[in-house]
């Protein structure tokens, strides 16, 4: 069946696109650009064999950054899940990111370790 929206569908994942699914994606690239004339640049996903974007709202970017770090950079590779949650926007569904199921690559560019805390280190070597 023909589907006007199928017509208008666009470069970027609407949450019609994934309504009622969970998808594991990994993560291909990530842009820093404006979507809009005039407005402030976002970061764009883009997955390993998928043909659309994802523009990254702010919570979609915190949940990334509290899997794999504040550093998107270190996200190239990365697995995460797309899923879809009501009532985010106007009352309309939106896409919301979470950890990949296992066996999906989460790990594949492990973050770099967090540095060492002053307050614990080994005061047990002399110098």
């Amino acid at each position: 069946m023909p589907s006007y929206r199928a017509v208008y569908s666009g470069d970027y994942l609407k949450a019609e696109d994934i309504l009622g699914k969970r998808i594991p994606v990994t993560i291909d690239t990530i842009a820093l650009k404006a979507v809009q004339k005039d407005e402030d640049p976002q970061l764009i996903l883009s997955f390993v064999g998928k043909q659309k974007q994802l523009i990254l709202n702010k919570t979609n970017a915190q949940s990334i950054g509290d899997l794999y770090g504040d550093d998107y950079d270190h996200w190239v590779g990365r697995s995460i899940m797309l899923f879809t949650v009501p009532n985010v926007y106007q009352g309309k569904p939106g896409i919301r990111v979470d950890a990949p199921p296992a066996g999906h690559g989460g790990d594949a560019h492990p973050a770099p370790p967090p540095p060492p805390d002053p307050h614990t280190a080994d005061d047990s070597v002399p110098f």
